[in-house]
């Protein structure tokens, strides 16, 4: 079984807020008011940090793998050595390797209720522990893959 999720609320939500902190210090830039403009784009920056981590989720028997504008990251479950929730995000742990998920809540796509109960059984079959995470830089990492599959 093979199921495929998107993160839509996560381009709405950072679209929404780069075109507003853009506004916002176009127009403090504008009125002469310099100084209120960096804090406008930090939120930017953070901004295009959340479209980066939003993409396409795919979870099979055999392993979980999210599609970004970065690239194609993939963890086998056999592999799954540890999880930690920050916020409701998912982060797993392989040795050598994390996997960063974006919560389920903003999960999207017609299969998200399938997917999430999905997720839950394979935790519950392979009984990962639940792990003290980092509380930022959750981007994943060494497990990116070499090609892009498609997406079909």
């Amino acid at each position: 079984m093979c199921w495929r999720v998107g993160t839509l609320s996560v381009y709405v939500i950072s679209g929404l807020g780069i075109a507003f902190s853009l506004f916002c210090a176009v127009m403090a830039w504008t009125s002469g008011q310099v100084a209120a403009v960096p804090p406008f784009v930090a939120f930017i920056i953070f901004g295009f940090a959340f479209l980066l981590m939003g993409g396409t989720i795919e979870l099979t028997d055999d392993y979980i793998r999210t599609f970004t504008p970065l690239g194609s990251y993939e963890l086998a479950w056999s592999e799954i050595t540890g999880y930690s929730v920050i916020s409701g995000t998912l982060l797993l742990f392989a040795p050598g390797k994390q996997l960063y998920i974006p919560a389920p809540k903003e999960w999207s796509g017609r299969d998200k209720h399938q997917a999430r109960m999905f997720l839950i059984k394979q935790l519950e079959l392979y009984h990962p522990p639940l792990v003290k995470g980092p509380s930022l830089l959750i981007f994943s990492h060494h497990c990116k893959q070499k090609r892009l599959p498609s997406l079909q």
